[in-house]
Order: structure tokens, then sequence, then C-alpha cells
């Protein structure tokens, strides 16, 4: 195979050689083309006995294919990975949005719940506040009757006072009367 490749070589230089030396010949009509000829033959001439020389353009031709392949797999993964990073924040926007989504859906179902829970938790508030008008009007109540009581007491009392000092007053009348008859008695 190795042969076969030099031999492939060899007559492709040869074929490229007469037909730039064709295509040469046909413009070189002067002196200046004859040396211009001339020169590329000499050219031409050594690079095809000279194998290092002859290998030069194929080493670069590969070195070129391989620096155009590295550069088109490298752009590939700079496609690849810009592709990744854009389906990434795609996808982060995705969710994110989801996200939102789901918190809307879990607020309005809280705020659902959350009518009938605040009208018990007021019909709790609206008993309590009935329930403390309820005790004040009665412990009012009791204290009315607690003061009406003792106004009665008062009332009493001070009609027996009354009587009490209208009675001693009664008595000491009779006693006086009875010390001054006593004394005109005399």
């Amino acid at each position: 195979e190795k042969w076969g490749n030099r031999m492939a070589l060899t007559i492709q230089c040869a074929v490229r050689g007469w037909a730039s030396r064709r295509a040469f010949g046909a413009r070189a009509v002067g002196s200046e083309g004859r040396k211009l000829n001339a020169a590329a033959l000499a050219l031409q001439a050594w690079c095809f006995l000279n194998t290092n020389a002859r290998h030069k353009p194929l080493q670069r031709y590969w070195r070129r294919q391989r620096e155009a392949s590295a550069t088109r797999i490298a752009c590939a993964y700079r496609c690849h990975l810009a592709r990744r990073e854009v389906w990434g924040q795609v996808f982060d926007a995705r969710a994110i949005e989801g996200v939102r989504r789901v918190q809307a859906v879990w607020r309005g179902h809280l705020a659902r719940l959350s009518i009938p829970y605040r009208r018990r938790v007021m019909a709790s508030v609206l008993k309590k506040r009935a329930c403390l008008r309820i005790q004040c009007a009665w412990r009012v109540r009791g204290a009315v009757e607690r003061f009406r009581r003792a106004w009665r007491v008062e009332e009493e009392a001070q009609v027996i006072r009354v009587q009490a000092r209208r009675a001693r007053e009664a008595a000491a009348a009779s006693v006086l009367q009875a010390r001054a008859r006593r004394v005109w008695a005399r």
C-alpha cells in the first residue's frame, strides 16, 4: 500500500507538471516566458526528484485538513454548547413559569379555603362578642338588683331611724312632760 501511494503521488506530480507546462507553454511567448518556463521546469524537476520537497505539499495539505477538521469539530462543539445553554435557559424559563403557575393555583386554593375559614373566625368573634354582651347585661342586671335592694334597705333604715328618733323624741317629750308634771305638782 505504501508503494502504491508513492506511485500514485509520482503519477499525480508528473501529470500536474505536464498540465502546468502545457498551460504555461501556451503563455510563454518571449524570452521572459522561456526563462519562467525553464525556472518552473527546474523547480518541478527538483520537487519530483527530492522526496522531502515532494511530501511537503502533501504534509501541508494534511496539516491544513487536520486544522480545518479541528476547527470544524471545535465549531460544532461550540454550537452544541450554545444550543445546550439556550435549551437550559428555555428549560429554566419553563420551570420558573411552571412554578409561578403552581404558586398561583395554590394561592387561589388558599384564598378559596380561607373564605369559609374567615367566616368561621368571624362567626366565632361574633359569638364571643354576643357572649360578652349577654354577660355584661346579666352582670348589670344583677348589679341593679343589688343596688335596688341596698336602696330599699337604706330607705327602710332611714324610715326606722326617723321613727326611732320620733319615738325617742316622743319618749323624751313624755319623760319631760312627766318631770314637768312632777315639778308642777309640787
